[in-house]
């Protein structure tokens, strides 16, 4: 507690700049590409950003970082991407407009997204069929993003500060969380808050964030009760999903202008609160709060000469979890103690030791640029769950990797730049857990999932695709 008051205050004061966020992931889910918003050089060489700077993307990560605007610019940057199996999919328009004025620099993006859910059939259970859609399968989001940077009088010194704001109607395959439902309506939000420094200084350059994201959402399911031996009948429940993120981010680089070679590193730590965790199938408890302490520490190398750039990420992600299942009432152990309503009756731990590895290619021939990339993420840990009520202990290790194949090309034209970037995902699904008695459930999310699964993991893998248009305009004036 005390710790997530001194980040709060840091966070008002502006100490530091706002950190990266960390993403606790406890299933292969195939999330999507929902928050492709921004601008970005790098996005195209598997998104390296530790030793090789990111001359359109750096400012939305680092609000103080002013070193990425050199001019007044307008972006328009339509994205487009599907998951394989009817899984779901998004069209996002955003634009965003870049100011540079004297000391003062930032941003502003406005991003509308169409968003279809998955369209995943009921193979098991029969729905009545003369029943009205509970859901829509395509609903809106929108997206609000802005930036306000000051340089200092100190050089190479300079500050800033942003928000953004997420209003969503739909995240990539919730109603999958929800088997055998005849329709889920999502209404949510996600707010945060960034402040940043950068300092550079001949080949040394400094970065601080610090960060506070609120993640909120209420899913309205509508899910069948069967009953074999008589009709079956709907049933109508709620479930919220909070998480409060406090971060802090550091980044250290120096560049050896002779040869080219820039080495980075940087470290991050996310406090999450999970005071509301949705009871979904996959889930062996129901009502889970929680937290997670989250860290990153990373290495990067990056080389620019004229025509080249190449990239070269590591990042170690160690990340620990804690959830609860609490008595809604008193309860007895299966050794004739009693457990108080309030107290705790599973606990789960897990213990993450996730690695990233990205590495990219920029050549320039002429006007055009190509660029290609690859990042590997590969996300492991070990559950340890305890059972007060029933006495029993549960070890699980679960682990997989996801691919992301990355490629790209830049044009310049006199009064604009044409950009296309592409990437395919391949290492997640939907993933389930294998039921003694029944059957496989499935279950497919984004944010944040920590879910403890009840049994074995399963995985069916599916593909990701995404395609992205970016033109860019500068304004002289």
């Amino acid at each position: 507690m005390i710790i997530k008051k001194l980040l709060s205050v840091v966070l008002i004061l502006s100490s530091v700049t706002s950190a990266q966020y960390i993403e606790v992931k406890s299933l292969p889910v195939a999330t999507g590409s929902q928050l492709e918003l921004f601008p970005s050089s790098n996005r195209s060489m598997g998104g390296v950003n530790i030793g090789l700077s990111d001359s359109l993307g750096d400012l939305f990560n680092n609000p103080g970082n002013n070193y990425s605007v050199s001019a007044n610019s307008i972006f328009v940057q339509p994205n487009i991407y599907t998951v394989s199996g009817n899984l779901g999919s998004a069209l996002t328009l955003p634009v965003t407009y870049v100011f540079n004025r004297e000391s003062y620099f930032g941003a502003i993006t406005y991003a509308f997204q169409k968003f279809e859910k998955a369209n995943l059939s009921n193979d098991f259970f029969w729905y009545p069929s003369d029943e009205k859609a509970f859901a829509d399968r395509n609903v809106n989001n929108n997206f609000v993003f802005f930036s306000l940077g000051k340089r200092l009088s100190e050089p190479g010194l300079s500050i800033g500060m942003s928000g953004f704001w997420a209003g969503l109607k739909g995240i990539g395959g919730i109603d999958l969380l929800y088997r055998n439902n005849g329709g889920v309506k999502e209404d949510g939000y996600i707010a945060e808050i960034r402040s940043g420094v950068f300092y550079k200084k001949d080949e040394i350059t400094f970065e601080a964030v610090a960060l506070y994201n609120h993640f909120k959402m209420e899913h309205e399911v509508k899910s069948i009760s069967p009953w074999f031996w008589s009709a079956p009948f709907w049933n109508i429940e709620k479930h919220l999903d909070k998480t409060d993120t406090y971060g802090i981010h550091l980044a250290y680089n120096r560049e050896d202008k002779s040869s080219g070679i820039t080495y980075g590193f940087i470290s991050t730590v996310n406090y999450k609160n999970h005071p509301k965790i949705p009871n979904y199938t996959i889930m062996n408890i129901p009502r889970d709060p929680g937290n997670s302490w989250a860290f990153n520490f990373g290495l990067g190398l990056g080389y620019e000469k004229p025509g080249t750039r190449v990239g070269f990420d590591f990042i170690f992600e160690p990340i620990l979890s804690h959830t609860w299942a609490n008595a809604e009432e008193a309860v007895t152990t299966v050794s004739g103690n009693t457990i108080a309503a309030g107290d705790k009756t599973v606990e789960n731990h897990f213990t993450f030791t996730n690695t990233i590895i990205r590495a990219g290619l920029e050549k320039t021939y002429g006007l055009l640029k190509l660029k290609i990339g690859l990042q590997i993420y590969t996300r492991s840990y070990e559950l340890d769950q305890s059972d007060y009520q029933f006495k029993t202990t549960n070890g699980v290790s679960v682990s997989w990797a996801e691919y992301t194949w990355t490629w790209g090309t830049d044009i310049h034209f006199k009064y604009f730049d044409l950009m296309y970037s592409g990437h395919i995902l391949t290492g997640a699904g939907i993933p389930g857990v294998r039921n003694n008695l029944i059957f496989i459930e499935n279950a497919l999310s984004t944010n944040d999932i920590i879910a403890a699964p009840s049994g074995e993991i399963t995985k069916d893998y599916k593909t990701t695709t995404f395609h992205m248009f970016l033109i860019s305009c500068p304004l002289n004036f």
